[in-house]
């Protein structure tokens, strides 16, 4: 079981070496992320761009990549040349290097593209709380791709996080349904759909994990929390996963992680025929190379 990220990184290295396509190779923080996994064993890099970006490029891998030259410097070329390499079998993962998130995310959508989408897309943003005893990961989702999620999408965005807890070996995570407090108030959706999707839970249509909501954030993280509330809980304030109430919501908390109490984290879209990497500008190059870890542990289970 992967409790960490010391542990992501040690499983990565036992892991084939994963093909990373780079959409995009004029941002240095993606390229040393990507050196420093290929470094590691665990990446082989296939980099598109204009072939000018080449000589960039190999200062940080020389003859260690393969490089795919797009001859325009429209980034919807080079992002739908970066994508259509996915079921052409020359990739295994995709990375957002220099295009837009827009542009990437227009070439994975079409359908022309040949790339499988099995279902909704989702970002699972994990971090590390070294406090806990046993998992010290918790994933937050869904602050990247979709923006007001009926209660649908929130059970699709639910699985996806649990494929990659199943990926990293834990077989029942803890999924907590976020909400401002435990009960369930007809003026606060977040509160009705998390009820709803206990319900389904309970009911067996949805497996593979321990569901509880609505719970607000101290009861889903804090033992202590739950037992001053006087609240119950299966999750017992131990939650491997926050599905969020909005994009919104999901998007302060994992940048509140990040920017106010200094974590380093990783992510990952979900529900995609392979693992895509679409990190923000500000993410560092650890921050990036930890999301490749997670990837590919993520690619080398799906096989």
């Amino acid at each position: 079981m992967i409790r960490n990220f010391a542990d992501l990184v040690e499983q990565a290295k036992r892991c084939p070496p994963q093909r990373v396509v780079v959409a995009g190779t004029e941002n240095e923080t993606v390229l040393k992320a990507v050196h420093q996994a290929q470094h590691e064993g665990f990446a082989h890099p296939v980099l598109v761009g204009l072939p000018k970006s080449e000589d960039a490029g190999r200062r940080f891998f020389a003859q260690y990549a393969d490089f795919v030259a797009v001859e325009t410097p429209d980034e919807a070329d080079i992002a739908a040349e970066a994508v259509s390499l996915i079921p052409r079998n020359q990739g295994d993962i995709l990375l957002k290097g220099s295009v837009s998130t827009a542009a990437l995310m227009r070439a994975v959508l079409d359908k022309g593209s040949g790339l499988s989408v099995s279902g909704l897309l989702s970002d699972s943003f994990l971090f590390e709380d070294a406090r806990r005893s046993g998992n010290q990961l918790i994933d937050i989702t869904d602050g990247g791709v979709v923006l007001y999620p009926d209660v649908q999408q929130k059970q699709a965005i639910l699985e996806n996080a649990v494929r990659v807890y199943h990926a990293l070996g834990h077989s029942k995570p803890k999924v907590a349904i976020c909400a401002a407090i435990e009960k369930v108030n007809e003026q606060m959706p977040a509160t009705v759909d998390a009820a709803e999707l206990h319900r389904r839970y309970r009911a067996g249509e949805i497996t593979g994990c321990i569901v509880d909501g609505p719970l607000a954030l101290d009861v889903a993280l804090s033992k202590d929390a739950l037992r001053l509330k006087g609240l119950e809980s299966e999750l017992d304030g131990e939650a491997d996963i926050l599905v969020m109430p909005s994009i919104e919501a999901a998007n302060l908390m994992a940048k509140s992680v990040q920017y106010i109490a200094g974590k380093e984290a990783a992510h990952v879209i979900m529900g995609a025929g392979v693992p895509l990497l679409i990190p923000s500008r500000s993410d560092t190059a650890r921050g990036k190379y930890l999301s490749i870890a997670l990837a590919v542990v993520v690619s080398t289970e799906q096989v």
